[in-house]
């Protein structure tokens, strides 16, 4: 079609029950975002609810993140896809339907951009659901799927405490590189493992490590690396490219029994804004 407008409980000893601080659960006044898309309507937490019946929810996220934590009948359709616009018009034929995009927050673009998108190629009536997932788990876990159950409550997710405590400064992951028997595992993608000139994107100045010790996994070969005990009796150092993936990756390292793991403070790119001041 062309467009018609141009334009259960997990793990519950290893997930601590902190409801005070949730993992980037966002409030209603806490829109960083909106000023730079004032063109995409957006619905609240209690709005989504109230609708939740009527509306075609939509997912923009990676498949990692929705595997990890979505809205029970949210359609995945993630706006990063080249396919974006044809999935969309598979996955939703109507171009009337009412569509609330989300993804993980306040301070995450991809709802906002998903519904740019959508609104151009005919999609009029769609919104962004911009509080995001945990916002809505927090609010309502009798409809949220966690790691492919239902969400218990709020206890069962990871909260931000639990998130920046695991993780270290650049000076004390290469630190612990050097230890034995850690492995540095670097989650990121292909593309993001090259810098715009197409040379390698790597930590400088790590020490020198064997192919056992420094591996590059991608986040699904990982996360099933991990359900099969791979890593058990070795110390994890993860990185990705900005710090943001590895918060899910904390919930399969739970859910699995890993204690023994840290990530990099704001990935590789925090690091590189580091070395360039």
């Amino acid at each position: 079609m062309r467009p018609n407008i141009v334009r259960n409980v997990i793990c519950s000893g290893l997930l601590s029950a902190i409801l005070s601080a949730p993992l980037y659960a966002a409030t209603e006044h806490e829109f960083p975002l909106r000023e730079q898309f004032p063109d995409v309507a957006t619905i609240s937490t209690e709005g989504l609810y109230n609708e939740y019946e009527a509306l075609t929810i939509i997912d923009a996220r990676t498949r990692f993140e929705y595997d990890t934590i979505h809205i029970d009948k949210a359609i995945r359709v993630p706006v990063s896809s080249k396919s974006f616009l044809a999935l969309l018009e598979k996955r939703v034929p109507d171009q009337n339907a009412r569509i609330a995009f989300y993804c993980n927050g306040f301070a995450c673009s991809k709802s906002y951009r998903a519904v740019r998108k959508a609104v151009a190629y005919g999609y009029s009536n769609s919104v962004s659901f911009d509080a995001g997932i945990f916002s809505w788990a927090n609010a309502y876990p009798g409809h949220t799927t966690l790691l492919g159950k239902p969400l218990a409550g709020p206890s069962a997710l990871i909260s931000k405490q639990q998130f920046e405590a695991r993780q270290i400064s650049y000076e004390s992951f290469r630190k612990k590189a050097k230890e034995t028997p850690a492995v540095v595992i670097d989650v990121r993608d292909a593309a993001q493992r090259r810098n715009s000139d197409g040379s390698k994107n790597e930590l400088p100045d790590m020490p020198v490590l064997g192919r056992e010790r420094y591996q590059r996994i991608n986040l699904d070969l990982f996360k099933r690396k991990l359900s099969e005990g791979k890593f058990l009796d070795q110390q994890l150092l993860i990185f990705d490219a900005t710090g943001k993936q590895i918060r899910w990756l904390q919930y399969s390292l739970q859910q699995n029994g890993y204690t023994n793991y840290h990530f990099l403070a704001g990935g590789i790119y925090a690091v590189n804004q580091r070395v360039h001041q």
